[in-house]
């Protein structure tokens, strides 16, 4: 029998006692503070003061449980890479799925797709990077502000979206007060792959109102690799299952990895609008990029090449073309003397992408959302933070896809609507001299339809309603001012996708026959975990041990047989554990004033599990660490630093036909170095950076990678990048 979801309303009462609970934990601390502060005999009336915040202050973020994490200004500069991937993946607990340099996205704690929400301004991207992993991110790092990654129950806010995670980005789209009558421009060359970025941005003002024009334009091509880029086990493997009829797998390649090459064009407009009490902004923004994916990284619709048959064939190569139009507005009111503040933010976006196999459309999606979110924050007497807001959603989702097996054409199309909301509320309060409370909760309602479904298909299961309830809480203990302990637990939902439902279909990005399960139902993870922080003037230490129990954990299990030549691959639900450690020193070697010498060294481990079947999950990161010197000095700043991947042979027991991307993996080090050089020229100011990454040239298999065995990381490059401002 079909597991029911819980009805709307024992949600909606739970988030009811959640938020309530909220309520009462800023309501306890701001009586005590009251009374504390009743005046006596004494009255002295002071005059009225206004403090108005800034338009682009990022407020602590409300239960920020030690577990987010922010990067901008010179760290954001140094870390710049051609993907948001690329750019986090050495953070503690987040690497990326690398299915090419162009198809990239963050991988939280061994969980992505779907778990991994990626949001511009706590927006969705509008993209469909979520559903398959050779799917780009549609967004270039160049123009960004900020980048916070929340880990655990941080992620509480964006719901289900994010129930592994969440990586918020501030783009830059919008102008804010200061950067009036600004000009940037970035230019940057890359070796391994011939890349070449150029980008432009100016913030014009007329009057108090502020505009900005965004460009930018990357190309790069083929990446290199210091030997081939097929593993023997992999060729080996793939001959087996093939008939004797099939002519021998092209040759393999060697010193680069071909079809890799990729094309990107962005435009935006924005523009902030000021006022007395209330700020707009409004932006538009049209992203463009065309990239290939590595030969045998699609399980092409004719997997047999049958000769003679006007189908796609294993050799011909699979490029994807992708554009995504934008349109954002925001209202804000700012923090007025002890009003709360307010913000307001829409978005519309179309987004296109098609994949062909040569001459072939194989694959077409087509996506439109709309999208408000709407939230309030607080600051008591006490200093309590509190927040709350609710979200809207509605999208209108196509998926067309096309195989050709031995020359017969056939085409399932998926076209769903999803829409929905969400209320939530966060709360974080001191209880103490040296506690502090938080907790949040968060209930999201969905509806998930199939429209125009194929014949046969069940008639109580094209429309799907969905409940989930999250909710978390921390206590932080501050031991002495240098030394923070703090414990979290949390409970969050999500509701299986569209796509996880309704669709069956050969799915070419992971060379399976995917066949979905429209009665699965949400899933549901318990997490703990502690932290421990102390941070000196020399010396930061932190470390955080957590655990994460999945019930009804929903993934792809190999079927043990083939339909239309793909090993059919199977959506199920197991129960499942992922429980890590993650630790951080940093040790300052020299300081004087500003300048500093310090070596830090980060360390990550991960385990996840299928307890049904006790075995270990698929693609999870092995065990890494990195050790880094750098210098920040008057006139420069460098770093020399060295990453370890040590080998992962924690795999699922193979079965006939089971994928190569769950082999194991062998380990890898990378010894990087890189040079920044700030200096002004008249009023002109200029910045040199040079980054040198795999210095050694080794050969790295990235195990989280679905391309693992037929696409290795890049080998030794050189990036050079000069930045103008004035």
């Amino acid at each position: 029998m079909r597991a029911r979801p819980a009805s709307c309303q024992t949600a909606l009462a739970r988030f009811l006692r959640g938020l309530v609970g909220c309520l009462l934990l800023a309501l306890a601390g701001t009586l005590g503070a009251l009374a504390d502060e009743m005046p006596g005999d004494d009255i002295h009336e002071l005059d009225p003061l206004e403090a108005r915040a800034r338009a682009d202050a990022a407020p602590r973020p409300v239960l920020a449980l030690g577990l987010t994490r922010d990067i901008e200004g010179t760290e954001l500069a140094e870390r710049l890479a051609p993907s948001l991937a690329d750019l986090l993946a050495w953070e503690p607990g987040v690497t990326a799925s690398f299915y090419s340099p162009a198809a990239s996205r963050p991988v939280i704690r061994g969980l992505d797709g779907y778990r991994v929400g990626v949001f511009e301004n706590r927006l969705g991207t509008g993209d469909v990077s979520d559903t398959s992993p050779d799917h780009a991110v549609a967004l270039d790092p160049v123009f960004l502000r900020r980048v916070t990654v929340y880990k655990g129950t941080p992620a509480l806010r964006f719901g289900g979206a994010a129930i592994g995670g969440a990586v918020d980005v501030d783009g830059g789209l919008i102008p804010q007060p200061g950067e009036e009558g600004q000009t940037r421009l970035l230019t940057q060359g890359e070796t391994v792959n011939n890349g070449r970025l150029a980008a432009l941005e100016h913030t014009a003002s007329a009057g108090s109102v502020l505009v900005r024009a965004q460009t930018l334009h990357r190309a790069a091509g083929d990446y290199r690799i210091p030997g081939r880029a097929r593993t023997e086990s992999y060729d080996a493997a793939h001959r087996v299952r093939l008939p004797p009829t099939v002519p021998a797998p092209a040759p393999n390649p060697g010193g680069r990895v071909p079809n890799t090459d990729l094309r990107t064009r962005s435009a935006s407009l924005g523009t902030l609008i000021p006022g007395r009490t209330w700020e707009f902004g409004a932006a538009v923004n049209a992203y463009f990029s065309e990239y290939g994916v590595p030969p045998d990284g699609h399980a092409h619709g004719n997997p047999f090449s049958q000769p003679g048959v006007n189908a796609p064939s294993p050799f011909d190569p699979v490029r994807i073309d992708l554009e995504n139009f934008r349109l954002l507005a925001t209202a804000r009111r700012p923090a007025l003397g002890d009003e709360p503040t307010l913000d307001t933010r829409a978005r519309f976006s179309r987004f296109r992408q098609d994949e062909r196999e040569g001459a072939f459309l194989t694959n077409s999606f087509r996506r439109t959302e709309a999208e408000v979110r709407s939230e309030v924050l607080h600051t008591a007497p006490t200093g309590a933070l509190i927040s709350g807001g609710l979200t809207a959603f509605r999208t209108d989702y196509r998926n067309r896809n096309t195989s050709f097996f031995l020359g017969r054409p056939f085409e399932d199309i998926l076209t769903s609507r999803d829409h929905g909301g969400a209320l939530f509320a966060l709360a974080e309060q001191p209880i103490a001299d040296r506690w502090t409370a938080e907790a949040g909760t968060h209930l999201g309602l969905r509806h998930a339809r199939r429209r125009d479904p194929p014949e046969g298909f069940p008639e109580d299961l094209r429309s799907r309603r969905f409940a989930t309830l999250s909710t978390a809480a921390g206590l932080r203990f501050q031991l002495t001012p240098a030394l923070e302990a703090s414990l979290h637990l949390g409970e969050a939902r999500r509701s299986p996708a569209s796509e996880e439902l309704f669709i069956e279909a050969p799915h070419e990005a992971t060379g399976i026959f995917r066949i979905p399960d429209p009665t699965l139902r949400p899933e549901r993870v318990r997490s703990a975990e502690v932290l421990v922080r102390y941070e000196s003037e020399r010396l930061l230490l932190q470390g955080n041990a957590f655990v994460r129990d999945f019930d009804g954990f929903i993934y792809l299990r190999n079927q043990g047989f083939e339909i239309e030549g793909l090993v059919a691959y199977r959506h199920v639900q197991s129960p499942a554990r992922f429980h890590g450690l993650e630790g951080t020193v940093r040790y300052v070697l020299w300081r004087e004033a500003e300048r500093t010498v310090f070596l830090q060294t980060d360390a990550d481990l991960l385990r996840g599990q299928d307890r049904e079947r006790d075995q270990p999950l698929p693609r999870i990161p092995p065990l890494r660490a990195s050790l880094r010197l750098a210098a920040d000095l008057d006139r420069f700043a460098t770093h020399l630093e060295v990453r370890r991947a040590f080998a992962q042979n924690r795999v699922p027991d193979s079965v006939f036909g089971t994928l190569a991307y769950q082999a194991p993996t062998p380990a890898y080090t990378f010894v990087n170095a890189g040079l920044r050089v700030p200096f002004v020229v008249g009023r002109i100011r200029h910045q040199i950076t040079l980054r040198a990454e795999n210095l050694l040239n080794r050969e790295a298999r990235h195990h989280p990678s679905f391309l693992k065995d037929i696409a290795p990381l890049p080998g030794r490059s050189l990036r050079v990048g000069w930045e103008v401002t004035f």
